[in-house]
């Protein structure tokens, strides 16, 4: 759980690639996506969804709504923290912006994370180098 100025950050990436990404399909014209999508949309509003059958495993939904209803013990602790955003479409590299243990004042870990976390060559470049560092 993330609290504080570290949100603004977070909004501020997620505004920025969703403009972003917005520009790419209006500037494709007739190859934006989204035209394609409304389409359908608007085909399935009229003709109603295409019937799917599925299977459920009653043991998996019921752990699922276990895990829903679980209340978690926030404890908040003061810590240092960034939010980085690796751009590589434009060359982006995390490392000049100082992802390195050896010159950012880690004192014990520095964790890293994202669903598509890919570490680039100078990210895992400091954890394969520092004594006792270990890529999470």
């Amino acid at each position: 759980m993330v609290r504080g100025a570290v949100i603004r950050d977070m909004v501020a990436a997620f505004d920025r690639n969703f403009d972003y990404l917005v520009e790419v399909k209006h500037s494709r014209g007739i190859f934006n996506t989204n035209l394609y999508w409304e389409a359908t949309r608007a085909i399935l509003d009229k003709t109603g969804k295409v019937p799917i059958s599925y299977s459920t495993q009653p043991r998996l939904v019921d752990r699922v709504a276990a895990l829903e209803a679980r209340q978690p013990a926030l404890e908040f602790r003061p810590a240092t923290c960034r939010f980085l955003q690796n751009r590589p479409r434009f060359r982006g590299d995390l490392h000049p912006t100082g992802v390195s243990p050896a010159d950012r004042g880690a004192r014990s870990e520095i964790l890293i994370a994202n669903a598509y976390f890919v570490p680039t060559p100078s990210i895992a470049a400091p954890s394969r180098t520092q004594p006792g560092a270990a890529s999470r």
